[in-house]
This record gives C-alpha cells, sequence and structure tokens, in this order.
C-alpha cells in the first residue's frame, strides 16, 4: 500500500514542483515501484480526462453561441463578433480550471498538512491484568504497525470487557488502527465515544486525532471545531500543534 509520502511525491511530480534532479529520482522510483507507477498513471489517466471534460464544456458553449446568433435553420444572417465568442469561451474555461485547480490545491494541501502533523499515538503499552492474553497481543501488534490485525484483536476485546472507563486507551489504539487502514469515519465514531466519556487525558487526545481524520477527508471546518477545543485548554495535550495547524487553516 502507498503511503502519504508516496501520494505526495506524486503530485509533486504531476505539479512541477521538483527541480531535475528529484524528478529523475521520482521517475527511476517509479520505474522499480509498480505501485508508484500504476497510482501515477491513473492520475495522469484523470487529468487527461479532466482536460477533455473542460474541451467538451468549451465546444457545448460554443455550439450554444452559435444557434442563439443563427438560429436552426439559417435563414437570418446576423453580424457575428468573434472575438466576443472567444472572450466568453476564454472566461468559461478560466473559471472551469480556476475552481478544478483550486480544489486539487486545497485537497493536496490538506494531504500535506496531514502528513507533516499525523503521528499514530505511543503512549506506553497498557499493561493491564489480562488473563487471556487477547489484549497483550493487540497491543503487541499495534506497536509492531500490524493495524488491520491489531484492531481486529481490539474489537475482540472491547466485546468481551465492557467496563468503559478502563477501556478507554483501547478504544483510542482501535481508532488509530482506523485512520492508519484509511477507515477514517470509524475511527471518528470511536474518539466521539472517548469524548463523551471526558476523561481527562484521552478526551483531548481523541479530539485531536478527530481533527486530524476530518482534515484528511478534507472537512476544514469540523477540523477547526475540534482544535478550538483543544485550544481552549495550554495545559491540554497537542496544545501548540493544534494552535499551530488552526492558524494555517484559517
Amino acid at each position: 500500500m502507498l503511503s502519504e509520502k508516496d501520494y505526495i511525491l506524486i503530485e509533486r511530480f504531476l505539479y512541477d514542483e521538483m527541480d531535475t534532479e528529484e524528478r529523475n529520482n521520482f521517475l527511476l522510483l517509479a520505474e522499480k515501484d509498480p505501485e508508484i507507477k500504476n497510482e501515477l498513471a491513473a492520475q495522469q489517466e484523470i487529468e487527461k480526462a479532466t482536460r477533455m471534460h473542460f474541451d467538451n464544456e468549451l465546444k457545448k458553449e460554443l455550439q450554444e453561441i452559435h444557434a442563439d446568433n443563427f438560429g436552426e435553420n439559417h435563414k437570418k444572417i446576423i453580424s457575428f463578433n468573434y472575438k466576443k465568442i472567444l472572450a466568453v469561451a476564454a472566461a468559461i474555461l478560466i473559471f472551469l480550471l480556476v475552481g478544478f485547480f483550486i480544489t486539487q490545491k486545497n485537497t493536496i494541501s490538506h494531504q500535506k498538512l496531514f502528513a507533516n502533523y499525523y503521528q499514530p499515538y505511543s503512549g506506553n503499552p497498557i499493561t493491564r491484568d489480562d488473563t487471556i492474553g487477547l489484549l497483550t497481543k493487540a497491543t503487541e501488534l499495534y506497536f509492531n504497525k500490524e493495524y488491520g490485525n491489531a484492531a481486529a484483536l481490539f474489537t475482540q476485546y472491547l466485546k468481551e470487557d465492557t467496563s468503559a472507563i478502563a477501556n478507554v486507551q483501547v478504544k483510542l489504539l482501535l481508532g488509530i488502527c482506523m485512520i492508519e487502514t484509511e477507515q477514517y469515519r470509524e475511527a471518528l465514531q470511536i474518539f466521539q465515544k472517548i469524548i463523551e466519556q471526558k476523561e481527562i487525558y484521552f478526551f483531548y487526545q481523541a479530539n485531536w486525532y478527530s481533527a486530524l481524520s476530518e482534515l484528511k477527508m478534507g472537512n476544514t471546518e469540523m477540523c477547526k471545531k475540534y482544535l478550538k477545543i483543544i485550544t481552549e485548554n495550554k495545559n491540554a495535550d497537542h496544545f501548540n500543534d493544534a494552535e499551530d495547524l488552526l492558524r494555517k487553516l484559517q
């Protein structure tokens, strides 16, 4: 599976943000890595399709202008201002391009910010008594970055042990597993349960990772909402990062 850094490299290549050396190194990397090569090809096809869409939209607008001036039966000959048509066509194309690239740039900006600020929770491993070994194994998998397998065991453990307060850290680790496996909505649902428990330390952790999940999905306003909760308490975990990220999103 491609990493965040791989996607950022692809985006920088497509938007011509690399110097000659970086570009050549990236092309060599793409030749050696089939996943990067396939993703690059897919993104280039999307860009090509987008340009074709713009061309079709422009053609449609020109045909409508032609019909308005000449009519269907062409019986009337009306002065036809080609410069005006070209100006209108250019304005339409610029409008579409600007809208598209603003959206694309915002998406890329969100991805870069996420990559810059996100780190999986790395607190002390859970040491609670675990007679069946399920929690021990899940925690071991988590810290070995085997997030999919860890998530399955954390989920099973939470079904067997329903002591909500005691399991708040388990829920946090499960939420991180959801982020790492790109299940952001599921992660938000888990973090919301932690927030509702209002256990002071994990309350701010859950708000921080909720903010990053919303950022990853491009939901800027929701991201800001969680960040503002953190910045209301200068002693909160992630206070400095939350304040910095919030400032960049304003």
